[in-house]
């Protein structure tokens, strides 16, 4: 490795380098014992032990129509159609103020939803969101089916955030933006996933998938390979599942409890991130990144620069292995050469990885502590790595 003098990894040789990374065992392979489903036996529910009682909900309908045009046989033939749905429906005229809604209160575990919708002049019936006509009385029960299991939220599947609504994302944002503790390098799977101190408010549950996918491509005991230390919960939680093809994501249930749902990532499009993107500009966010400095790299290994970039700018940066692995990339064989010039933290990350089709992804974690993401390059439409920000 050569660098010039004025470069700030001056005298750096290459095994200070791998000393002052020593414990993080990039190379080291790991196997997971499988769980077989069932929540962790250190993040319970609040009420551990105890049956949960779902609220009983009622929905009623309220059907508004304009005075000047009435209601007509419309009215008639959607009163014969709740009729036939089972469900409680009133029609009449629009006052002032009167628009469609979803409502929900509720009383002990009685849960009480009342919709209101618009009759128009075609004979639909128009909610917030949706729109129902005669010959979809089909698609009007379903959804009518699921306020009766869920309230008024509806079923969370296909929502944005996962079918939480603002007050309910923000309060779980917040309890994954506690700190961690506990060093979780080294320790089995479940250890770490304890040892990272989730609320007991959200129970961590593995699926049958995720054990039966543990129990095929990770047999036997694991052992996490990164320092999580000091990251926040959500973030290191999604590192660690991630570590083994794993994601995790909220779920709401029907008596409006959220538990965190772990699935392979092979089966979960929607899971909760490995960070997020900045509030605030990169060069705001990431500003020793920017700094430029003169640097020659020749024939060093790439674990070692990224070792030292951490170490110079005090950013943290961590491996998605899991994605890195699946595509046949060894890390620990990758040497990386980078010309004598005058750069930026950021663009030697860059150009020492997108050779090796990797990328380096910043990110802040849910406390707004900025890391590097090390992680495969994606393939745009054209088959040519997609441009990433200077």
């Amino acid at each position: 490795m050569r660098v010039s003098r004025m470069t700030p990894l001056r005298g750096v040789a290459a095994g200070v380098l791998i000393a002052a990374m020593a414990g993080t065992a990039f190379a080291q392979s790991y196997t997971v014992r499988p769980f077989r489903g069932g929540r962790l036996p250190a993040a319970p529910p609040a009420a551990a032990g105890e049956e949960r009682r779902e609220p009983s909900s009622e929905v009623t309908v309220e059907l508004i129509f304009d005075a000047r045009f009435g209601a007509g046989l419309h009215a008639q033939e959607w009163s014969q159609t709740f009729q036939q749905l089972g469900v409680p429906v009133r029609i009449r005229r629009a006052v002032a103020g009167d628009e469609p809604d979803v409502k929900e209160t509720t009383l002990g575990t009685q849960r009480r939803v009342t919709v209101v919708g618009r009759l128009d002049r075609s004979g639909d019936l128009i909610f917030p969101e949706r729109r129902y006509s005669r010959n979809q009385a089909g698609k009007l029960s379903d959804w009518l089916k699921e306020l009766q299991t869920y309230g008024a939220q509806g079923a969370p599947a296909g929502q944005p955030v996962w079918g939480l609504d603002k007050v309910q994302f923000e309060a779980l944002y917040s309890a994954l933006s506690r700190t961690v503790e506990s060093e979780l390098e080294g320790l089995p799977l479940e250890q770490a996933t304890v040892r990272i101190g989730l609320p007991a408010t959200y129970p961590l549950r593995f699926t049958a998938k995720a054990g039966d996918w543990l129990a095929r491509e990770y047999p036997g005991d694991p052992q996490f390979r990164q320092s999580l230390k000091g990251f926040s919960t959500g973030t290191a939680l999604a590192i660690v599942l991630g570590d083994y093809g794993l994601g995790f994501r909220p779920q709401r249930q029907p008596d409006g409890s959220i538990e965190l749902t772990v699935d392979p990532l092979k089966d979960a499009a929607d899971v909760w991130p490995v960070g997020w993107e900045p509030k605030d500009s990169r060069q705001k966010t990431f500003p020793a990144l920017y700094e430029l400095v003169p640097v020659e790299l020749d024939d060093v290994k790439l674990l070692d620069v990224l070792g030292a970039v951490s170490i110079k700018t005090d950013v943290p940066v961590r491996f998605d292995h899991y994605r890195i692995e699946a595509s046949g990339i060894k890390l620990d064989e990758i040497v990386v050469r980078y010309p004598s010039r005058k750069t930026s933290w950021s663009l030697l990350l860059r150009g020492v990885t997108n050779p090796h089709q990797l990328t380096r992804e910043l990110k802040i974690d849910e406390r707004g502590t900025p890391f590097v993401w090390i992680t495969t390059l994606k393939i745009g439409r054209l088959g040519r790595p997609e441009r990433e920000e200077q």
